[in-house]
């Protein structure tokens, strides 16, 4: 069975508002649909855990994203990713764990088509060209 590459996105979460918080997840969010639109799976750790980090501990959820990141086959890192601890942390991890990082999504879209070519492209996958990125 052919695998669909899975992207990690990184970016800025924590903020001194729940305005800004929310605003944090809707930016990840629509990263991770430009990934999708390329062909690869987001794995958006600011949309699969809205909301929830009075939950638990700053540590449990950056040690948590972190294990997350690395079942991931890349790393998206969005606009102001060296603004979050969090995100500079996995963009380290990645690095260390041989993980490919991108900062743009033309990067990913090459990088998914690469992809693609070595492990073969699944019947049900659209592969678009690069995602409209002009907001």
């Amino acid at each position: 069975m052919n695998k669909i590459p899975h992207i990690y996105i990184a970016g800025p979460y924590a903020a001194p508002t729940t305005h800004e918080i929310v605003r944090n997840i809707n930016i990840a969010w629509l990263w991770g649909t430009r990934v999708a639109e390329c062909g690869a799976y987001p794995v958006t750790p600011h949309a699969n855990t809205a909301l929830m980090h009075d939950i638990q501990t700053p540590g449990f959820w950056y040690r948590a994203t972190i294990e997350s990141m690395l079942r991931c086959d890349a790393v998206f890192l969005t606009p102001g990713w060296l603004r979050s601890p969090g995100s500079c942390n996995e963009a380290d991890a990645a690095v260390d764990a041989g993980i490919p990082c991108m900062q743009n999504i033309v990067e990913v879209a090459e990088w998914v088509r690469k992809w693609y070519t070595d492990h073969g492209l699944p019947d049900f996958v659209i592969v678009s060209g690069v995602p409209d990125v002009s907001e």
